[in-house]
């Protein structure tokens, strides 16, 4: 992720192409039937998110999610399922603290590289400190969610 944090960056340049067609993506948008799902809110872009997380033997069978979102907390959403789904519960752990880690300190360990080569939809958004928060919130919310259920 080349930007500087420090270099100055009008908002819309956050919105590419990408991250627009990302955020268009349905097919995660449902509930799942006989799961409770778990609410994140921030309230400063008044995005609210249900996610469903259906767990089989410590992997993550199913994920979808419902709720009023920003752009950018859908695109992120999208991203985070497509990443996580089918994962462990410790590996869906390990991979949402590498990406909290990319998108506040723009750096991640060289082994998640390729998890994220598809992370640049976001490569300006960590210049925006509350939009950081709309690309985090799901992750935020799953990753509380998977520590409740760990086994430690």
């Amino acid at each position: 992720m080349p930007v500087e944090k420090d270099q100055p960056i009008n908002i819309w340049e956050i919105y590419n192409d990408k991250l627009i067609n990302m955020s268009k993506i349905k097919k995660n948008f449902h509930t799942l039937n006989n799961v409770t799902p778990l609410k994140g809110k921030y309230p400063n872009c008044g995005d609210e998110i249900e996610l469903y997380l259906e767990l089989s033997h410590d992997k993550i069978k199913d994920i979808s999610f419902k709720g009023e979102l920003c752009m950018i907390s859908t695109a992120s959403t999208n991203y985070m399922i497509d990443t996580i789904k089918g994962k462990t519960i410790d590996d869906a752990v390990k991979i949402i603290d590498e990406f909290i880690k990319l998108m506040k300190e723009n750096k991640t360990n060289k082994a998640y590289t390729q998890i994220f080569q598809n992370a640049q939809v976001f490569e300006k958004v960590n210049k925006l400190h509350g939009r950081i928060n709309c690309v985090l919130l799901p992750w935020n919310t799953v990753k509380s969610i998977l520590n409740k259920t760990r086994c430690y």
